[in-house]
């Protein structure tokens, strides 16, 4: 996958860009399957590159649904910045996603 197709790549060096296919992980999520959980900081951020995911957040003891994240989207970026496992993401459909360690996005 070209990663410059995406926004949050788009101005990127190429050589930072061969470094992040190099250690880059691709993910293929089924519908339901959690991509971050609240309470805990992830080891690698994920980028959803097709389908649709759901933020998630606990009311009246029922999970709802805060909003539909779709392609472009960067999961566990706000949990990994505030060193707070903030986020409970989960697939919305058949999600394809990047999974970029924290330390290569730290050194970005």
């Amino acid at each position: 996958m070209n990663l410059k197709s995406l926004p949050c790549f788009k101005e990127i060096s190429d050589s930072a860009c061969k470094e992040l296919n190099d250690k880059c992980v691709f993910y293929k999520l089924k519908i339901g399957q959690i991509m971050a959980r609240r309470g805990n900081i992830p080891n690698e951020i994920l980028i959803i590159v097709e389908g649709e995911a759901r933020l998630v957040a606990l009311q009246n003891k029922e999970l709802t649904t805060v909003t539909k994240l779709s392609v472009g989207t960067m999961v566990g970026l706000s949990s990994l910045l505030t060193v707070n496992g903030c986020e409970e993401v989960m697939a919305s459909n058949e999600v394809k996603a990047i999974g970029i360690p924290q330390s290569l996005i730290l050194d970005l």
